[in-house]
């Protein structure tokens, strides 16, 4: 009881710490008073029955102390529970851990505007990136609005409760403790409120709808943090944060997980170079259909989509001729982890081959009207120093217009 007084205290501000002060002294006096009070009643029974002073004394010091501070003791401690089997202790530890345990002690953050980020990097330059964000509610896969999680238009922020946060950056969520994990190995404490059913059960669908996700922080998270980030916390702000999650997953999977997963994980989670070179092994084998992982929207997040970049990688070509496509699906936003992935294994290519799909594209995404996967094509032509004959002939066909038009005004002179 006292313990989670403790913590109700802790979850808030200086109002409900005070509240949970005056609980926790009336409790303890209050559970002294009565067993006090109860041991000594007992005490004079033993007396009037037993009538003997020896008794009577030992009674006095046995009883009077157990009773006034077993109960402070019951508060604090509770109830010995029943031994668990190791059935149940493999269900809680399932349901608390996910890939990796850990029994190191979690550092707890508070929530508000900019929970732990703000001292990691600084409130001023965090803000300074949100100031361009636009937020709206998040919109479940089911078509279905949240209610109280909203999700910046690019992808990177989620907000809720006047706080916002990285999501790259979180890599996990524990529904019955309420707390965020944070991939430098720390935890944010959520408000009360989010012991709440609606709220839990919004946040949770959200992981679940971005893969695989820690219910705990995993052992030796701070270590590869550092060891990925190689420099001062400040240092990353300046990096692409999807890019730093893939690397600081994979550091983390390689060194430290034993067991590899079954290949659908590939949609999941980062996977490990075991993992990975599994399926390659496989397609390589005729055992796996590479058709099998080039769907693009079948992976979950962005750290995912990288797992099946690499796979084309390490595939080589011809093996991997037909991911192409898959490549240039992930040529649509300059600041996903996988973008600078695939302008990579792309340079693989027959010169031919990435030619085609480059006018193929670039014709597309023009009549689409999709200027981001437009400026992708743009920056992998440079990569290759290839000229893109559709732009060239886009721009022969504007200036033709601009001449027409000039040459119409004249004539109206």
């Amino acid at each position: 009881m006292l313990k989670k007084l403790n913590e109700f205290g802790e979850r808030g501000g200086i109002i409900r710490k005070i509240l949970a002060f005056v609980a926790s002294l009336v409790l303890i006096f209050g559970s002294f008073a009565i067993g006090f009070l109860v041991s000594l009643y007992l005490c004079a029974i033993i007396d009037e029955t037993i009538g003997s002073a020896a008794l009577t004394m030992l009674s006095i010091f046995t009883l009077l102390p157990i009773g006034g501070l077993g109960p402070i003791f019951l508060l604090a401690y509770g109830l010995p529970g029943k031994h668990k089997s190791k059935e149940e202790e493999k269900e809680e530890e399932k349901e608390d851990y996910s890939v990796f345990s850990t029994s190191l002690p979690l550092k707890p953050n508070k929530f508000g505007e900019l929970p732990h980020f703000g001292k990691m990097f600084g409130s001023l330059w965090l803000k300074e990136l949100l100031r361009d964000e636009v937020f709206h509610r998040y919109t479940y896969q089911s078509g279905k609005e949240a209610r109280f999680l909203k999700v910046s238009e690019s992808g990177k922020w989620i907000s809720f409760w006047g706080g916002y946060l990285p999501i790259d950056l979180i890599i996990g969520y524990n529904k019955r403790k309420a707390e965020l994990y944070t991939v430098d190995g720390n935890t944010i404490l959520l408000p009360f409120i989010a012991h709440s059913t609606i709220f839990s059960r919004e946040l949770e669908n959200f992981f679940k709808e971005k893969g695989e996700y820690y219910t705990a922080v995993p052992e030796h998270a701070w270590l590869e943090f550092a060891g990925t980030n190689g420099a001062i916390d400040e240092a990353l702000a300046k990096k692409d944060w999807g890019a730093f999650r893939y690397l600081w997953e994979k550091n983390l999977l390689n060194k430290h997980k034993k067991k590899a997963g079954s290949s659908t994980d590939i949609y999941e989670r980062v996977l490990s170079d075991k993992e990975i070179n599994r399926i390659v092994r496989d397609v390589k084998a005729g055992n796996e259909d590479l058709l099998t992982y080039l769907n693009f929207d079948r992976y979950k997040n962005d750290q995912s989509v990288c797992n099946g970049v690499e796979l084309l990688r390490l595939l080589g070509y011809p093996k991997n001729v037909e991911g192409v496509d898959f490549l240039f699906d992930c040529l649509g936003d300059v600041d996903e982890p996988y973008f600078f992935m695939a302008v990579e294994v792309l340079k693989i290519y027959p010169k031919k081959v990435r030619e085609e799909r480059i006018e193929y594209y670039a014709k597309l995404a023009h009549e689409n009207g999709d200027v981001e996967k437009f400026g992708g094509l743009l920056y992998l032509a440079k990569e290759l120093k290839y000229e893109i004959k559709y732009v060239d002939k886009m721009k022969k066909m504007e200036d033709k217009k601009e001449e027409e038009n000039g040459l119409y005004q004249a004539s109206r002179c």
